[in-house]
């Protein structure tokens, strides 16, 4: 039993370490503020929704619905959400050698509306958040963090750079013949993907309405407490489209 005791002790003290040195994770500086955001999972399914127009058409219109509300500071949508481990793409960049889109290298990949940065309160470092400019008529544009902005431009300059980003679907299709360059208009500050992250990987973005996607995370930042808000998402949701 004294045995028993003591490993319990033991268990128990570790745990209590582990659980303070989650908070203290936590609240390190991990690229963005937490604070006063709600966050909700949307996906799309239907024949309504196989066209791509029509998934951007669908939360552009929630994010209206959303603006109209005075508890709401800001909204906005993504892919993936920090601490969520994000999908990837395979990158190449202008002017060099082009490999097998296989071969490339990798970065964390996020599709974003307009104000997601300003959402989540991501420092911008150089350049230009996405606009509704930025859509689906436009010449391709995207973003990265300072990781990507070390790692593909060393001593260089990657504001007006043009980078290639191939998606996992389009490698296992064999498509992605046809190279599409996107001009880098923006760095951002590093943003962790997973609790106790010790160095930042690449991230690259794509406007939403460039790269529209049927799955995509709402995040809005409220005036007071988030989860009081909770039922007015669902219904500014529900107002677009009932089922």
């Amino acid at each position: 039993m004294i045995a028993q005791l003591a490993l319990s002790l033991i268990l128990l003290v570790g745990a209590g370490l582990f659980v303070d040195k989650f908070i203290e994770e936590m609240q390190a500086r991990p690229g963005m503020n937490p604070q006063h955001v709600l966050t909700a999972s949307v996906a799309l399914t239907g024949t309504a929704y196989q066209d791509a127009s029509h998934q951007a058409a669908f939360f552009q219109s929630v994010l209206r619905q959303l603006s109209g509300f005075p508890e709401v500071k800001a909204a906005a949508v993504t892919t993936d959400l920090p601490y969520t481990f994000p999908g990837y793409a395979r990158i190449a960049v202008e002017g060099r050698p082009v490999p097998k889109t296989e071969k490339r290298a990798r970065s964390a990949y996020f599709a974003v509306s307009p104000g997601y940065f300003g959402v989540a309160q991501i420092p911008l470092r150089e350049g230009r958040e996405f606009t509704l400019a930025d859509n689906a008529g436009s010449a391709p544009v995207a973003i990265v963090n300072e990781a990507f902005a070390q790692k593909f431009f060393p001593n260089e300059i990657p504001m007006g750079r043009h980078i290639s980003i191939s998606h996992s679907e389009e490698t296992a299709n064999g498509a992605g013949t046809t190279t599409k360059w996107s001009a880098i208009v923006g760095v951002i500050a590093n943003v962790d993907e997973y609790v106790g992250q010790q160095t930042p990987r690449p991230q690259v973005f794509e406007p939403c309405l460039q790269r529209p996607d049927p799955a995509m995370n709402i995040l809005v930042r409220t005036r007071a407490e988030p989860t009081a808000f909770a039922a007015s998402l669902r219904r500014a949701v529900w107002s677009v489209d009932k089922d």
